[in-house]
């Protein structure tokens, strides 16, 4: 099932590709006619679940009379890592695919926004904190742990040899409050909060109850955004059946805006800090 992912690198090629394609005013059967494959093939690209060979990409960006070298380059080197293996992480059937796809893009990723409005986040979480919320969703302890091992594996983003992404967590008050395993493991996560929280390269900001509505009440998002100048935001829903990609720049754009919101509503992170140490201090002298 592993090899049959759809990779981010590739999806970010086939919705640039329809971009260049459409503003050209060109038809799905001729770009086919082009490179003299099925429509069916084209369109199959433009959505993420179709490789295109190095020949097929520049007779398209010929007939698309794409100038942009910059540009060029990059939807090149997109293309050749949509084909490729050689990730950061091992490729594997014991990783979900859902997994797969959401630790390519943190590898990408030049910055990321999370909304989490339910739990600790998983870049954040202690392995104490991850095992606590592993055994609601998988069964059995060798899958635990190795969820966790995952978990862990994820969080090596933040020192990888080329630049960690700049990462911002807005996080509500009820994700500190739900309280995960013992006491004891619900302090030390908060703890791992305050220790890790380093702005501008990784925030945490904090929306207490008192607050009231806002505009998370839609639920848990993550926005991504790339080195890549010219490739657009991705956004990143997750839900019990699946998991909602949105990447056209008009269905980004409200997320873009509730994020820059939620960022604005939520307590600055040094006051954040000082309420996160409060409550695991509370959870301590209980």
């Amino acid at each position: 099932m592993a090899a049959d992912v759809m990779t981010i690198r590739r999806r970010l090629l086939g919705n640039e590709m329809r971009r260049l394609r459409e503003a050209r005013g060109l038809s799905l059967d001729a770009a086919a006619d082009r490179i003299v494959v099925d429509k069916s093939k084209i369109s199959r690209m433009e959505n993420g679940k179709g490789p295109l060979t190095k020949k097929q990409l520049h007779t398209l960006l010929d007939m698309y009379e794409l100038r942009d070298t910059k540009l060029r380059e990059e939807l090149d080197r997109l293309c050749k890592d949509g084909r490729s293996r050689d990730l950061m992480q091992p490729r594997s059937s014991a990783m979900p695919p859902r997994l797969q796809e959401l630790m390519e893009l943190e590898e990408m990723a030049d910055s990321i926004f999370v909304y989490e409005p339910m739990v600790v986040p998983g870049l954040l979480q202690t392995k104490e904190y991850a095992e606590a919320i592993m055994r609601h969703f998988v069964d059995g302890d060798d899958e635990v742990q190795r969820g966790v091992t995952l978990r862990m594996k994820r969080q090596e983003i933040f020192t990888r040899e080329d630049g960690a992404p700049r990462v911002i967590f807005v996080l509500d008050e009820a994700a500190l409050r739900r309280q995960a395993g013992s006491a004891e493991v619900q302090a030390r996560q908060l703890h791992r909060l305050a220790e890790v929280n380093r702005p501008p390269y990784l925030t945490i900001q904090l929306i207490p109850f008192e607050r009231g509505a806002h505009h998370g009440l839609y639920g848990t998002f993550q926005l991504f955004s790339f080195r890549e100048a010219a490739l657009n935001d991705l956004v990143l829903v997750e839900h019990q059946g699946g998991r909602i990609f949105f990447e056209q720049e008009a269905a980004v754009e409200p997320f873009q805006r509730a994020a820059d919101a939620l960022r604005a509503y939520a307590l600055p992170s040094d006051v954040s800090m000082e309420m996160i140490s409060e409550i695991a201090q509370r959870l301590e002298r209980e």
